[in-house]
């Protein structure tokens, strides 16, 4: 948070965040008026986030957001792991089937 006439940072300011509308936590800006909040949410859904500062002789502000959690996708190194696995296993089955062929001749 910032002065908009000055750019100074509003050090030690109170700062709310909700979550769909409910306090879930509070922190207090530092000496260059940055805060930040740690959160984990475990549902999947869709959640309104809301940043909050009163104003405390300033004017007050707010920032709503809405994020979704979804189920993650699996990852495209999980899926190249896959196929190299079938990869090799397909080979090994094909080197088999051609030594066991050339043994029976």
């Amino acid at each position: 948070m910032i002065r908009l006439d000055t750019g100074a940072g509003l050090a030690g300011k109170k700062v709310e965040l909700y979550i769909n509308g409910s306090k879930t936590s509070e922190t207090t800006s530092n000496a260059t008026g940055d805060y930040s909040f740690k959160i984990r949410i475990e549902s999947v859904g869709r959640y309104t986030l809301g940043v909050y500062f009163s104003g405390d002789g300033f004017l007050p502000s707010e920032v709503v957001t809405t994020v979704v959690v979804g189920v993650p996708r699996a990852s495209a190194i999980t899926w190249s792991v896959v196929a190299i696995a079938l990869g090799v296993l397909g080979l090994g089955t094909c080197l088999y089937m051609y030594r066991r062929r050339r043994t029976r001749w």
